[in-house]
């Protein structure tokens, strides 16, 4: 479980409210516009955003809200099932961070090898979700991202990792 004064500091200086959403972000960033996200299933909300047309090398760890895009049954196994599929999503980006690269960069060859999830208590993922993403290597062609996911109480519900494959 998270300190009173971690959980403090990302209510003020992370919260969702205070972090785009992928609809507004892909809109005015990429011109891509929101129609892109409407069938997303998730909203992710990245709290450093990495911009493709000028990217830059970021800290190698990343913080991003995340919640299904409406509301969900109140079922255990639906929501661990959900929490799997969303939290692959972002630990290739993670890694490619402190490189100054971007997934969508047509040089580079790209693929997970492994994911792992870790269920620790319940939770639901139609309710804002804190992931914790840090790359911790990246050499010879191979890249591995560490996760932990909270929800808003400050509370460690799941762990993720994940190796990927990178190549140019």
């Amino acid at each position: 479980m998270l300190s009173n004064t971690e959980c403090g500091k990302w209510n003020e200086l992370i919260s969702p409210a205070y972090s785009p959403d992928s609809a507004h972000f892909y809109d005015k960033v990429y011109f891509l516009g929101k129609d892109l996200f409407k069938a997303w299933p998730f909203e992710y909300r990245q709290v450093d955003p990495i911009i493709p047309s000028k990217p830059s090398k970021k800290p190698s760890k990343n913080y991003v809200w995340f919640k299904s895009n409406g509301e969900l049954a109140d079922d255990l196994s639906l929501h661990q099932e959900l929490l799997a599929y969303a939290s692959d999503y972002l630990m290739l980006n993670t890694i490619l961070r402190p490189h100054g690269l971007v997934f969508w960069d047509k040089s580079l060859r790209l693929a997970s090898l492994d994911h792992a999830l870790w269920l620790h208590r319940p939770f639901q993922v139609d309710q804002w979700l804190l992931y914790e993403l840090e790359s911790t290597v990246a050499f010879g062609s191979r890249g591995f991202c560490r996760g932990n996911v909270y929800n808003l109480q400050g509370d460690l519900v799941a762990s993720t990792s994940q190796e990927c494959l990178i190549r140019d």
